[in-house]
């Protein structure tokens, strides 16, 4: 092959050393955190895949600052945004109806969920939903609403436990800035439970993006039972008793009860105060006309009525807040079942609505905490319905509750004009002759590697980011560089590395499992559960797939000829990731959670701290690689919904993942870390599930940088964190993630990027996702600009 290289171009270009790839990988591991010293254990290995020959030292570069010289060289582009993209679309619509492809062996999955009905069992489980504890494990995780928190807790009275942690009780850790903040679990301030529940039967059914339903009956009955409809930002904890006794208890501890006369309404409510002197509001709405008190009896909260039917509510009163208890009995008694999500996108305008299912009591207008991002999107009439009660979640910030069966929220800059090329706002790349030389002289060096050698065929995640990387290289080749010819020996070696995956070719392959509905490869099947990261288990499915996804996304770009060979088998990659529609073969939106705005890449492991997320930009770039595919095959509203998703995306990452001085939402102490880390839904971790090292824990956010990467990650943001956190270490790193570091700079300072790409530049700088020729494109795109 690099006969034929040398053949085609002029000797000058090219470079006569060899190369050393140190293949650096990141770790999803998805072992149970522990809970001692609520801390991650650093030991966790760091994988290194090194392909130790070819060293190349390249010298004869000048190290000198250059002045690139603008030219009006700009890429070769041929637009696949539709015109119809700028007309309002539906962006719920199903890819597709047909089952998943056959060559995706019909298996059953050797984990089986626990405590589902039957009738919820015949359709496709979400595996990464904050509800999963309910059905894993020991099933006694915690469930993370926001801002409550729920247990199943199972024997004596077997009920569901009520938390909320304020944010004076949040544990921070000792260093500066603290690498941790978490909320203390088993602070159980109220357990909902009957006389009848002793070794109670869990059953959950109705399970929803944003909503579950937990019923629990005695041993021998089932008519008898308490049912809770559980859903995300409830301000009310609401139980349906049915034929029970009410009972509850507190491990805080009941220190006094106060019952209050309601007047003119048949209903009852009690004032609750805790030993932590937390005040709770407990109300009980009988279904027919009867009497109802509760008493304390050796720290057990009794009814003294006998069995009752009807609906229990309790709330907790947020401190120093006297107006909240009358806003709270103005809405008790009328509580959401589910939240049902549409959208729609007009052009660079994206509304989306949640739409409560409500049941009403006499009047009283529906209250549901909402996060900071909803509320900085609400539209006019959503936001004028803010109340003044308020609590703290467990890692989003202070909620506040609004008033209203409709939310509303608007994003308004949806990235509809960016493609495969480097992206800077107001800007349009273009390239010296300077920078094409070394653009050339990059790209004919990696087109002459073996691309198959580069492949660990035995795992979706390390192959993808190299596919990623060769068609990103065809890309430079056949649109900056513009060689048809040799854009077309890349096609075929990247054709020839690529279908043996569609056509599931390898050792592992990739199966439907019909016990969970999704697409997983068999390797966790006989090597464990952590094999291949765990995705046998649903994690990381949108980090693993997304990277083929684009791969395919580029490929077909440059021929689109190429599309009708993987077209349904990348359309299921994306249904069992993203599936717009909850159909037969795949839930809704496996990863992405609506009501956080941001995916969630657990899968099926319990978890104490709830589902989590390492990486925000493996995250986006999913969306952006869907968005790429739809765009490359026509599909509008698969084009939208990327489009909208992103937009959320940047809004939620900067809320709650990527944080800049002004940032209101997250502990101020915290906010030196620039990064989240690992966010869970009970605690940020600033570290990794693979090394302590702050260039990895930084780093994980950055890659893959693409033309989506400056959209998400603000030139403001890049540089205050290259200033303050990376800028002091940066001459410490010696391998791949130091040149991740240099190519994420380019968003805000794309010539220093680009000088140190171009200068007496070191491949043990690459990991084995990244491309020179690429960076050197991405870098000098924009180099020329004042602002550089």
């Amino acid at each position: 092959m690099l006969k034929k290289v040398l053949e085609i171009l002029d000797s000058k270009y090219m470079s006569k050393e060899s190369d050393s790839y140190n293949l650096t990988s990141h770790k999803h591991n998805i072992a149970q955190e522990t809970q001692v010293n609520n801390t991650l254990d650093h030991d966790r290995s760091i994988t290194l895949r090194t392909n130790s020959t070819n060293t190349i030292n390249n010298t004869n570069t000048s190290s000198t600052e250059k002045t690139l010289t603008p030219t009006k060289t700009v890429p070769d582009k041929r637009s696949t945004i539709s015109p119809d993209i700028y007309k309002p679309i539906n962006v719920f619509q199903p890819i597709t109806e047909r089952p998943p492809l056959s060559i995706f062996e019909n298996v059953t999955h050797p984990l089986q969920p626990k405590s589902i009905f039957d009738g919820d069992l015949t359709k496709p489980i979400h595996t990464n939903k904050f509800y999963a504890n309910f059905f894993l494990g020991t099933q006694e995780f915690p469930t993370y609403l926001d801002p409550y928190v729920v247990t199943w807790v199972p024997g004596n009275y077997s009920g569901i436990t009520v938390s909320h942690v304020d944010d004076y009780q949040k544990v921070f850790a000792s260093d500066n800035p603290p690498s941790y903040f978490l909320s203390p679990l088993g602070i159980y301030s109220v357990v909902f439970s009957a006389q009848e529940l002793n070794n109670g039967i869990l059953a959950l059914s109705s399970l929803d993006q944003m909503s579950v339903n937990v019923t629990i009956t005695p041993k021998n009955s089932t008519e008898k039972k308490m049912s809770l409809p559980l859903v995300r930002g409830a301000a009310y904890i609401t139980a349906i008793y049915s034929d029970l006794t009410p009972l509850f208890t507190s491990v805080v501890g009941f220190k006094k009860i106060e019952k209050v006369e309601i007047k003119n309404y048949n209903y009852f409510k009690f004032i609750i105060t805790l030993y932590d002197e937390k005040r709770w509001l407990l109300y009980a709405f009988p279904e027919k006309k009867t009497l109802f008190n509760l008493e304390i009896q050796n720290n057990i909260l009794k009814a003294t009525c006998g069995a009752f039917n009807g609906t229990i509510q309790v709330t907790k009163v947020p401190i120093n807040n006297s107006d909240a208890e009358n806003i709270l009995d103005a809405s008790a008694g009328t509580y959401a079942k589910k939240i049902t999500l549409s959208a729609i996108v007009d052009g660079k305008t994206g509304n989306y609505t949640y739409t409560f299912d409500i049941f009403q009591y006499k009047g009283h207008s529906l209250l549901h905490y909402a996060m900071p991002h909803h509320m900085s999107s609400f539209d006019n009439i959503t936001a004028s319905k803010r109340t003044n009660v308020s609590l703290p979640s467990t890692t989003n910030g202070l909620m506040v509750a609004y008033v209203g069966e409709c939310w509303n929220m608007i994003e308004h800059d949806l990235p509809v004009d960016i493609d495969f090329f480097p992206y800077s706002q107001g800007k349009e790349p273009e390239y010296s002759d300077e920078a094409l030389k070394a653009i050339k002289e990059a790209a004919m060096y990696e087109l002459s590697q073996d691309f198959d050698s580069q492949i660990d065929k035995n795992t979706i995640y390390f192959s993808g980011k190299v596919f990623s990387k060769f068609a990103l290289l065809c890309l430079v080749i056949n649109n900056i560089l513009k060689n048809k010819t040799l854009a077309e020996e890349c096609l075929k070696k990247f054709n020839h590395s690529y279908m043996p995956f569609v056509e599931n070719l390898n050792e592992y392959k990739l199966v439907y499992d019909t016990t969970w509905n999704g697409i997983v490869t068999d390797q966790g099947f006989t090597k464990g559960p952590l094999a291949d990261f765990g995705a046998s288990y649903y994690n990381d499915h949108h980090f693993h797939y997304g990277y083929m996804i684009f791969a395919a996304a580029i490929i077909s770009y440059i021929d689109p000829a190429w599309a009708e060979k993987v077209k349904d088998w990348i359309l299921d990659l994306i249904r069992d990731v993203a599936n717009p529609v909850h159909d037969s073969y795949f839930p809704a939106f496996r990863s992405f959670d609506w009501f956080t705005g941001h995916s969630w890449a657990k899968g099926i492991f319990e978890s104490p701290d709830g589902k989590d997320e390492e990486s925000s930009s493996e995250d986006y770039n999913f969306y952006f690689a869907m968005k790429l595919f739809g765009m490359t095959i026509g599909d509008n509203a698969m084009v939208s919904r990327a489009n909208l998703i992103l937009a959320i995306l940047k809004r939620s990452l900067h809320s709650y993942f990527l944080y800049e001085s002004s940032n209101t939402i997250m502990p101020r102490v915290f906010l030196p870390n620039y990064v989240s880390g690992i966010k869970f839904m009970n605690k940020i971790h600033h570290t990794t599930y693979f090394s302590p090292r702050l260039e990895c824990i930084q780093g994980i956010h950055m890659l893959p940088l693409t033309a989506i990467s400056a959209y998400i990650r603000t030139p403001s943001f890049v540089q205050s964190e290259w200033d303050n956190k990376l800028a002091s270490i940066i001459n410490t790193i010696n391998d791949g993630w130091k040149g991740i570091l240099f190519a994420n700079l380019a968003i805000s300072k794309p010539k220093e990027s680009y000088d140190f790409f171009s200068s007496c530049f070191d491949r043990k700088y690459l990991d084995n996702g990244s491309s020179l020729a690429w960076y050197l494109v991405y870098s000098s795109a924009f180099a020329n600009s004042a602002e550089s």
